[in-house]
């Protein structure tokens, strides 16, 4: 009996300090306004002023937190055991805020402290946590049949005078939309910039033998415009995946860059139409 409690005891601790989780399996392009995790189905709207860089001062960060970040986490209750946190960033350009996505273990029970917002018909809840130094506002997001979401914004009082957590608002809505609307996870992207009206779908053929060799490809494609070339989708490839998938693009000339899972160039393409 003594040497259970003792076992009990030695977990608690070794939990309690164990700090923050991080989810694996998270990727982010600095090229892509998004977030992708294939492991948990989650994808995050982001801004392209983001960049992934796990140290300095500002930039995406997928395994380490910003050096206030945990203090914060802890006043709004979101270090609880079982949360883990996708990722915490701060933007390159001005106005600076940070912000940091939590994945909980559970559902909260009580939302009291939480004012319930609406956005194109989805409901999420918001609340704002006094601070001496920061303005702090946590989002959470429930995800049908997935674990909630909380994104955690703030700024120091100094800063806030330019209104920076309004672009912290605005993630927080589109996402709220996003990963309540999108059914089927996929982990796919595709440019805004690319008109619906003048699109016609493309077959691209998939190097099977070397997605079988990879596991796993990720497809960037770009659009060739004079001598310059913009990225105009994505997707990730698994092996499995048919050998052919379709891409609806505007007339014009495109390179395919596959990917492996270290960002290495392992095969380019070209197609026209």
């Amino acid at each position: 009996m003594k040497l259970r409690f003792l076992y009990i005891l030695f977990f608690i601790l070794f939990v309690s300090c164990s700090g923050p989780r991080f989810i694996k399996e998270g990727h982010f392009f600095n090229d892509i306004d998004r977030y992708f995790n294939p492991k948990e189905e989650i994808n995050v709207w982001l801004y392209y002023n983001f960049k992934h860089r796990e140290q300095g001062q500002s930039g995406l960060r997928l395994q380490s937190l910003y050096p206030t970040d945990e203090e914060l986490l802890n006043k709004a209750n979101l270090l609880k055991r079982g949360n883990r946190i996708l990722f915490s960033v701060v933007p390159e350009i001005q106005p600076f805020y940070n912000m940091i996505a939590v994945q909980h273990r559970r559902a909260l029970k009580n939302l009291k402290q939480f004012e319930r917002q609406e956005y194109q018909g989805v409901t999420y809840y918001q609340r704002d946590i006094a601070h001496e130094k920061f303005k702090i506002r946590e989002v959470y997001i429930e995800v049908p049949n997935k674990d909630p979401l909380s994104f955690l914004g703030y700024v120091s009082h100094a800063e806030d005078r330019k209104n920076p957590l309004a672009l912290f608002d605005y993630l927080a809505k589109i996402n709220a939309f996003a990963l309540n609307k999108e059914k089927d996870y996929k982990m796919a992207w595709r440019s805004q910039g690319i008109s619906d009206s003048r699109s016609t779908a493309v077959k691209a053929t998939i190097p099977l033998e070397l997605l079988k060799k990879e596991k796993q490809l990720f497809l960037k494609v770009f659009e060739k415009i004079n001598d310059d070339q913009v990225i105009a989708y994505f997707q990730l490839l698994q092996h499995g995946d048919p050998a052919e998938i379709s891409l609806k693009l505007e007339p014009g000339t495109y390179f395919l860059e596959y990917l492996d899972k270290n960002l290495a160039l392992q095969k380019r393409d070209t197609i026209s139409h």
